[in-house]
């Protein structure tokens, strides 16, 4: 299955409109009042799908992203496929945190994000992983983000994980990979007004969070875990301020 997404997100008289709105099955994007939901309209991504998300948010725009439910990579003939890309323009703020991404046993799925910031843009991109449902090993997952500011690298990021090495996919169960945690969050704050602090490492409570500057105004989360609402319920507590109000978080009422 083929299909494409879009969203153009504006400003007019100051609050912002979608002037395109179009959605195919199996992405299906519906308006609620505090953003756009995500609505899977048949399971999946099916091994062989071959799926676009766009995004676009002009000029002052603000566009908050959920999705209604978990997404399923789940096997098939071939290997599934989905794209996001996505256009933060001057002023403007974009609140990506779809629910988690499921790697089921079998899977094969490739998922890249391309997202392009102005100078002043405001973003918060959040991906959760499971890798394997319930006593489960985790299907072939290849996770893409590639941020640009401004025209420069801000992140460039790539995962490649598996139930065993090889192919160009290391093995989950891997102490530089993810010692066999079943869940990873990845948390991306960009802000020119952010405020500067420390990188933190922190291994405590069978968990293992990285917090680390990537550059000014821009800041990295990743965290691995085994308990899927342990972690979310951690990243909900944290909040990176700026004069013009909070980066994190912008929610759906």
């Amino acid at each position: 299955m083929r299909a494409l997404a879009r969203v153009v997100a504006e400003m007019v008289d100051g609050r912002t409109r979608y002037r395109t709105l179009r959605s195919e099955p199996p992405l299906l994007l519906r308006p609620t009042g505090g953003g756009l939901l995500l609505v899977g309209g048949a399971a999946g991504p099916l091994g062989g799908d071959d799926l676009m998300l766009e995004l676009i948010v002009e000029t002052g725009a603000e566009l908050v992203v959920r999705s209604a439910a978990a997404s399923m990579a789940l096997p098939g003939s071939r290997r599934s496929r989905l794209s996001v890309r996505a256009q933060v323009g001057e002023r403007a703020r974009l609140d990506f945190a779809p629910e988690p991404l499921v790697s089921v046993a079998g899977g094969d799925h490739q998922q890249r994000a391309y997202v392009e910031l102005s100078a002043s843009s405001i973003l918060r991109w959040r991906e959760i992983t499971v890798f394997g449902r319930s006593d489960e090993e985790p299907g072939r997952l290849d996770l893409g983000l590639r941020v640009e500011r401004d025209g420069q690298p801000l992140v460039h990021q790539d995962v490649c994980v598996g139930p065993k090495e090889g192919d160009g996919f290391a093995d989950y169960r891997d102490p530089a990979v993810l010692g066999g945690r079943k869940v990873m969050l990845s948390e991306l704050f960009v802000d020119p007004a952010l405020r500067p602090e420390p990188p933190v490492a922190d291994l405590g409570g069978g968990n293992a969070r990285l917090s680390v500057p990537v550059a000014a105004g821009a800041r990295m989360e990743t965290e691995l875990g085994n308990d899927l609402a342990e972690i979310r319920k951690q990243a909900e507590t944290r909040s990176y301020a700026s004069p013009e109000g909070l980066v994190h978080p912008m929610r759906i009422a």
